[in-house]
């Protein structure tokens, strides 16, 4: 015998993944499209940088103020010339 009611929730679960699937994917290009808008903000000299242990052991970039690695190499530089 033909079960009807077998036929119903069938359809009704592959309309359901048909839209959850679109839901989903247009909800994914829109927030790729703000993701794309937003330039981060990038700090080029973080604090760590000036903090122990660092300070001793990272050079900063040169657009940052020196900490005490950067200056010691620094001087290296200009003795070695």
């Amino acid at each position: 015998m033909y079960n009807l009611n077998h036929f119903n929730w069938q359809k009704i679960g592959l309309t359901g993944t048909a839209f959850g699937s679109l839901i989903i994917g247009l909800s994914t290009m829109s927030l790729s499209a703000v993701a794309q808008q937003q330039t981060p903000k990038v700090n080029p000299c973080p604090s760590i940088f000036y903090e122990e242990p660092h300070r001793d052991r990272v050079m900063v970039s040169a657009r940052c103020p020196p900490n005490a690695t950067t200056l010691r190499m620094q001087q290296q530089r200009q003795t070695k010339s």
